[in-house]
C-alpha cells in the first residue's frame, strides 16, 4: 500500500516535516533504522518546523488515548454502526415482502 504520493522527501521544510511525520506513522522500524530524519532535523532551517510537527503529532495522540475521548469514538461508531444496521433494514424490507408475494 502507498500512502505516501512522494518516495522523496519534499523540498519545502514545512511539507518535509508532515512527509517525516507520516512516513514514522506508516513505518516506525524502517524510519528509526535509518539516519536520513536524524540528519534532516540537525538542519537548522528545518529543526524548528520538525519540532512543531512533531509537538502537534504528540498531543494529537495524548488525545486521542484519553479514556474520555476513546469513549466517545466508542459511542459514536456504536451509534454509526445502529444507524446502518437499520438503514440495511429499511432496504431489505422490500425485498422481504417481494419474495412473500
Amino acid at each position: 500500500m502507498r500512502v505516501l504520493r512522494t518516495a522523496r522527501l519534499p523540498q519545502d521544510p514545512a511539507v518535509a516535516a508532515i512527509w517525516w511525520a507520516t512516513c514514522r506513522q506508516v513505518d516506525p522500524a524502517r524510519l528509526a533504522a535509518g539516519t536520513a530524519l536524524s540528519a534532516w532535523v540537525s538542519d537548522p532551517a528545518n529543526a524548528p518546523t520538525w519540532d512543531e510537527v512533531d509537538r502537534r503529532v504528540g498531543l494529537a495522540g495524548r488525545f486521542a488515548s484519553m479514556p474520555e475521548a476513546r469513549a466517545m469514538r466508542a459511542g459514536t461508531l456504536e451509534i454509526a454502526h445502529g444507524r446502518r444496521a437499520r438503514r440495511g433494514e429499511w432496504r431489505s424490507a422490500p425485498a422481504i415482502a417481494a419474495r412473500s408475494l
